[in-house]
């Protein structure tokens, strides 16, 4: 039977009437009181109970189920990808605002990550958990320093994750690291050659409503990535090559919606974040 202990996880010590939590630590294959996870676990009835040990103010065990959810739920049921750095951590978090060793424990867990990302794990989804903590823990800076690490340590790994790091860093305005990772000449020319390949794809469905729909998504993708290439560059103060990338975009449609974006952002206002296209 695999087992899961919260050491110390209410170690209270009295100080000047106030009560402080302290301690935190989360083992394995340990002696658990509280909770032990079944020879046959089934995670999404682990999430739920851990959602109704909240309701009924069992938080200890609420956390417990948690941090097992985190940690395993992949192993068993790897569609779960998703619900694990979504809804899942939410609830955690919903967690962590009422019971303080439950905001320990997700630190924790969010810094066990960083640890493995900036001492050369190349792992894509490591970095996106990365970014999924911090998010849960209202803490976007902390994907900011991590990644800005990875630039100087690992460019080459910082360049794969920068799609996951690319809002942290417009909020951030971290405009030189942006123009590193968005090199005007090669963003623009992908962005035009992706547009003009999603076109030509959509031309050839037979539906109507199916043709239209296609073009307006592959429209909507460009004028994103490209009103936020130009509005990083004039914000870099790179005028001059800001408004002759948005000449250029500017003359693919004629859309309303589209030219205002372009020439908003030569105002160095950004676009609203839309799904990114797969060019491939």
């Amino acid at each position: 039977m695999r087992s899961f202990q919260v050491l110390n996880l209410v170690a209270l010590v009295p100080l000047m009437g106030v009560v402080l939590f302290v301690g935190v630590v989360f083992a394995e294959d340990e002696t658990v009181e509280g909770w032990v996870p079944p020879d046959d676990p089934k995670p999404q009835q682990i999430l739920q109970e851990a959602r109704d040990d909240f309701g009924a103010g069992r938080y200890p065990e609420a956390l417990a189920k948690h941090v097992w959810f985190h940690r395993h739920v992949l192993e068993y049921v790897p569609s779960l990808r998703g619900v694990r750095l979504s809804f899942a951590l939410s609830y955690w978090a919903e967690l962590a605002k009422e019971f303080p060793p439950a905001l320990e424990a997700l630190k924790a867990e969010r810094d066990q990550v960083a640890e493995r990302v900036v001492s050369g794990q190349k792992s894509f989804s490591a970095f996106q958990e990365l970014a999924a903590l911090n998010n849960s823990l209202v803490s976007p800076d902390e994907t900011v320093k991590v990644f800005q690490r990875l630039h100087f340590k690992n460019p080459e790994f910082a360049s794969e994750v920068f799609s996951v790091a690319k809002p942290y860093l417009i909020a951030n305005k971290q405009f030189p690291l942006l123009v590193h990772y968005l090199p005007p000449d090669e963003e623009s020319l992908r962005i035009e050659n992706t547009y003009r390949t999603g076109m030509a794809r959509a031309e050839k469905r037979e539906e109507t409503q199916s043709k239209a729909l296609l073009k307006q998504f592959y429209r909507k993708a460009m004028t994103s990535d490209a009103a936020l290439l130009v509005a990083v560059l004039k914000l870099s103060n790179q005028t001059e090559q800001a408004e002759l990338i948005a000449e250029r975009f500017l003359s693919l449609s004629d859309a309303p919606e589209h030219q205002t974006a372009i020439t908003s952002a030569l105002d160095g206002e950004f676009p609203e974040p839309f799904p990114a296209v797969n060019s491939e």
